[in-house]
C-alpha cells in the first residue's frame, strides 16, 4: 500500500512540474506577443500595403496619399489608341458624383497617347466630405477615369480599387 501512495505521489508531482513547466512556458509567449502588438510589429493596420487596380484599358502605380486626401499616382494607358482623360475622382462611397475634369486638378495633361505613362492627382471623398488623415490612416476608395478616343468623343468610363496609406 505504500509503494503505490508513493507512485501516485510521483505522478501528482510529475504533473505539477509538466504544467509548472507549460506555464512559464505559455505565459513567456503570451507577454512576447502582447508586446509586439503593442509596439505596432503585429498590427494589421502596419501590414496593409498600397494597392491599385483598375478594370480595363489602364492600369496604375506609384500610388502616394497625403494627409489632404491627394491621391497621386502614375496611370498607364494600356490600349493601342490614343485617349483624352475627361475626368478623374476617387470616393469611399459608391458613388462617382466627385468625378472632376484633369484640367480641374493639379495634373499633368489629359491627352494620353497609346502606352504611354501620365501622373495624376485625383482629391479623395470620405462619406463626410473630402477625405482627411493622419499618417498610416488607410483609404479604401474606388478610382474613377472618364475618357474618350481621340478619334472619336464617344465618353467611356472604368473604374478601380485603391488601397493606400497616408504617407505626406
Amino acid at each position: 500500500m505504500a509503494l503505490q501512495g508513493i507512485r501516485i505521489t510521483r505522478r501528482a508531482q510529475n504533473a505539477i512540474e509538466m504544467l509548472t513547466t507549460y506555464g512559464w512556458a505559455i505565459l513567456v509567449i503570451a507577454i512576447a506577443l502582447a508586446a509586439l502588438f503593442a509596439l505596432g510589429v503585429l498590427n494589421p493596420q502596419n501590414i496593409v500595403g498600397t494597392t491599385c487596380v483598375i478594370n480595363q484599358a489602364f492600369q496604375c502605380s506609384n500610388v502616394h496619399l497625403s494627409s489632404s486626401g491627394l491621391l497621386f499616382f502614375t496611370l498607364l494607358q494600356d490600349q493601342y489608341q490614343s485617349v483624352n482623360i475627361t475626368g478623374i475622382g476617387c470616393s469611399e462611397n459608391s458613388s462617382n458624383e466627385h468625378v472632376l475634369a484633369p484640367n480641374a486638378l493639379p495634373s499633368t495633361r489629359s491627352y494620353m497617347p497609346g502606352g504611354n505613362e501620365t501622373n495624376f492627382t485625383a482629391q479623395c471623398y470620405a462619406a463626410s466630405g473630402t477625405f482627411s488623415g493622419s499618417i498610416g490612416s488607410i483609404l479604401n476608395a474606388t478610382l474613377y477615369i472618364n475618357y474618350t478616343y481621340a478619334n472619336s468623343q464617344f465618353p467611356y468610363s472604368v473604374t478601380g480599387k485603391v488601397l493606400a496609406r497616408v504617407d505626406r
